[in-house]
């Protein structure tokens, strides 16, 4: 039988214990002599008066010291509280997570629903209704045990029938499910009894818990029933820390505490939830106290915030990478060494400066930063016009009577696609064109409209050259294949492909791997290939700017790239009511 992977659940190691001795406190305590140690523990030492008032002090303050410590771990949590909770987007049409991925949805998921793992800030699985799991020799079987007594809102307990029930509606809606092509490499899945849940593989292959981080509904309440026009998408009904109460005519949305969820009681009572059209309204929201927490805010108002000591603010990198993608078919950019010149042309600090006000982070490469596939070897490339100029010339590249760099008779001319979907796209794209210009590289700008693109109404032009893009991250990293790889390629995502035959290579394997340490530091070379080879020039993260009244505790942990929602179930407020 396979050892099973390592849970957090394991118990921790004891810290060491302190003896209450006189050895612990004095080290020559041998050659003292006269000493008796009476039947209730307390040392009656024959010496001195004046030295056993020193030993008795000493002892009565450590004894505090260790009284008080105790007082503070047996401190009961604080119950109750209110959690007021926007997003900007507007109101969702509703809560079914099988039909919707809108951004508050997405946060009252982890609330309303358990998955069989659910998902820590650097991306690894962490228990959930799965307490333990194991990986069959072989790697085609994938084994989890479900915690017993874990029960649906309604008083019905949830068992591997409604697991099974879940993923054949994600196989079967695919169209609107989120993260479902890794539902591919699956061949079936299994309920050999009510607390278990196996998942078979056509082909060995190192499925990411991370796949299987999906809210899971109830089968007696859906099974051959309508989904797509059924009540339970405007009153869902879960087994997590939050239960779904109300849906008010002012879109505002209620969860209360579930007093039988299966970790406990979440601390606070209530959440309500609303989605605002503007950030404007968001922050008219925020100033009149009608939420405590929202994402997202333009900056002029983040700053506001976080000068005032009502509210705490965090800043983090999104999802999003922006990145300026070659046409490795250009006769210019084909060149490796090229590339790497334009990364040093390229100012990426005085873009995140003056189009983020400097609320960004330098990308290294194509993954999120603080993940456990995440290389954090490769540096930015620095802004070094000087050095790049210098490389230009011993690349036989010299400006003609215009102006323009030029070689064997080609002037170093980029037409560089804009995506429209690209917030401040222009702005960024005349700060790169001015960057190139000064080195004598002349820069047409062409506004590429992506959503007639993604409608087949427009084709890439044949002489683009670059395309001034954003890469959505996602929390499985053999997802992003359809990037990097070559032969799995998306179009609607990435314009041009990308020729590695490593890089491939190393995606295939890491799809077999699953063993974590394997997997990462498989990953963790594609990181660093891909950097090397700049297939794109990786420009910036930008930051999700978040504000939150300062009324709770235990806040911090949501607060990071994927903002894991499950763990507002352990915050508290700092008195009854949440002020």
């Amino acid at each position: 039988m396979p050892m099973p992977e390592k849970l957090d659940t394991e118990p921790l190691p004891l810290s060491p214990t302190f003896h209450f001795s006189p050895k612990n406190i004095f080290p020559n305590f041998n050659h003292i002599n006269q000493i008796r140690i009476h039947k209730n523990f307390f040392l009656k030492i024959f010496i001195p008066a004046r030295r056993l008032l020193y030993i008795k002090s000493f002892w009565a303050l450590l004894l505090l010291i260790i009284l008080s410590g105790c007082g503070e771990q047996t401190a009961k949590p604080r119950i109750g509280g209110i959690l007021k909770l926007s997003a900007p987007g507007g109101t969702p049409d509703n809560l079914n997570p099988v039909l919707t991925d809108y951004g508050l949805t997405v946060a009252l998921w982890q609330l309303i629903f358990n998955n069989l793992v659910r998902i820590n800030p650097d991306m690894t699985p962490q228990p959930d209704l799965a307490y333990l799991w194991q990986i069959s020799p072989d790697g085609l079987a994938y084994t989890f045990y479900l915690r017993p007594n874990v029960r649906f809102h309604d008083g019905v307990e949830l068992t591997s029938a409604d697991i099974a029930f879940t993923y054949d509606l994600i196989k079967k809606y695919r169209t609107y499910a989120t993260r479902h092509t890794l539902f591919d490499a699956i061949n079936h899945w299994e309920t050999p009894d009510k607390y278990t849940f196996k998942i078979i593989l056509n082909k060995p292959f190192g499925l990411s818990l991370t796949t299987l981080s999906e809210p899971i509904l109830p089968k007696h309440l859906l099974e051959g029933q309508d989904i797509i026009n059924n009540s339970f998408n405007r009153s869902p009904v879960g087994s997590g820390p939050f239960r779904f109460k109300e849906w008010t005519p002012d879109n505002r949305i209620t969860l209360e505490a579930n007093p039988d969820y299966y970790e406990g009681r979440p601390h606070l009572d209530r959440i309500e939830a609303h989605g605002y059209d503007t950030p404007e309204q968001i922050w008219a929201a925020l100033m009149k106290g009608e939420t405590d927490l929202t994402f997202f805010l333009p900056r002029e108002k983040f700053e506001t915030a976080a000068r005032d000591p009502y509210f705490k603010t965090y800043q983090f990198p999104y999802i999003w990478v922006y990145a300026l993608e070659y046409n490795l078919a250009d006769p210019i950019v084909r060149n490796r060494a090229v590339r790497q010149v334009l990364a040093h042309i390229i100012n990426v600090p005085e873009i995140i400066q003056s189009v983020e006000g400097g609320y960004g982070e330098p990308a290294t490469g194509p993954f999120i930063p603080d993940v456990w596939w995440y290389n954090p070897n490769p540096k930015p490339i620095p802004y070094n016009p000087i050095k790049a100029q210098e490389l230009l010339v011993s690349a036989g590249w010299y400006p003609n009577e215009n102006g323009v760099l030029e070689k064997d008779g080609r002037e170093f001319r980029l037409n560089l696609l804009v995506n429209s979907d690209v917030r401040e796209g222009y702005k960024m794209a005349t700060l790169i064109h001015n960057n190139l210009l000064c080195l004598g590289i002349k820069t047409e700008l062409l506004e590429f409209d992506y959503q007639k693109y993604l409608k087949g109404e427009i084709e890439v032009p044949e002489d683009a050259s670059a395309y001034l893009t954003f890469f959505s991250l996602t929390a499985e990293p053999s997802d992003l294949a359809k990037i990097w790889h070559s032969a799995k390629r998306d179009p609607r995502i990435k314009l041009w492909p990308y020729h590695n035959l490593e890089v491939n290579r190393l995606f295939e394997l890491g799809q077999t791997l699953t063993n974590l340490e394997e997997r990462q530091k498989t990953y963790q070379q594609i990181h660093q290939l891909i950097y090397d080879d700049q297939p794109a020039t990786f420009l910036y993260f930008f930051y999700n700017l978040c504000v939150m009244r300062d009324g709770f505790k235990n806040t911090d942990k949501l607060f990071s790239t994927i903002m894991p929602f499950w763990t507002i179930k352990d915050w508290q407020a700092k008195t009854g009511d949440g002020k």
